[in-house]
């Protein structure tokens, strides 16, 4: 089998890319993605480097970096000769077959798991790291929002928003029809609300975390959608910080 060098030089690009698939299959690229948060300061945590205190702008060009053109030396004419097109021709060509390739196992997952919400906080409570999850976890008496964010950009459809929480130290005395806080699902800062649920205590029966669902449609993009869960205080209410996005038929 050839090298790494070999197959540059030789030029073998169906070798090249049959290699780079087989590759392919051996990396979780949901998995990576999944854990990935979005976040910047999340992320330089996981590596232990320091966050940066300006972030560089990527690929400055004349058409995003608009006050600094004095740096730029305009070309009237660019040509690139008949080799160098047929490489970019062909090296396009190769990412597009394996980013295609990549695609498929993501898609396939995120498809039965959800889409897993980076980003969300907590504004009442606090951080519980637990074995199998971490939780927002808010005492009796504490009211608020146990659970908001992430502000994502997501196109219309179909969707249903899925929360585990538990309810404990529940007082004496209360039927199951009792509401105990809501989820909701909303944008433009909080005042346009596409799905509302009470969380009734017979919503949340047993020990263990009890999966909601939410469904909810946009018949519009949404630029800062976020998800909310709500606890009144009746009891110990806690939450999982995993909220999953599902996209469901109409």
């Amino acid at each position: 089998m050839k090298n790494d060098w070999e197959l540059w030089r030789d030029g073998d690009d169906q070798e090249m890319l049959d290699r780079a698939l087989r590759n392919l299959e051996k990396i979780d690229v949901y998995g990576i993605a999944e854990f990935m948060d979005e976040s910047i300061d999340v992320i330089c945590r996981h590596f232990n480097i320091a966050v940066p205190a300006v972030i560089p702008r990527l690929n400055e060009t004349r058409n995003n970096n608009l006050d600094g053109t004095a740096c730029f030396e305009e070309i009237e004419d660019l040509k690139i000769d008949d080799e160098t097109e047929e490489l970019l021709v062909k090296l396009n060509r190769l990412d597009t077959i394996i980013y295609n390739e990549a695609a498929k196992p993501f898609i396939e997952r995120a498809k039965k798991d959800g889409r897993r919400l980076s980003g969300i906080n907590s504004a009442c409570g606090r951080t519980i790291a637990q074995y199998a999850r971490t939780v927002f976890m808010a005492e009796p008496g504490e009211v608020g929002f146990l659970i908001f964010g992430p502000y994502i950009r997501l196109r219309r459809g179909n969707y249903t928003i899925t929360v585990e929480v538990k309810l404990s130290d529940l007082p004496n005395g209360l039927d199951d029809a009792h509401e105990i806080g809501f989820i909701d699902v909303s944008s433009e800062k909080g005042t346009a609300v596409h799905a509302h649920r009470a969380i009734r205590l017979g919503d949340v029966t047993g020990e263990g975390y009890q999966r909601i669902r939410v469904d909810f449609s946009l018949n519009r993009t949404a630029i800062d959608l976020e998800v909310r869960t709500y606890t009144s205080g009746v009891c110990r209410f806690s939450a999982n910080r995993d909220v999953r996005l599902h996209e469901r038929d109409a």
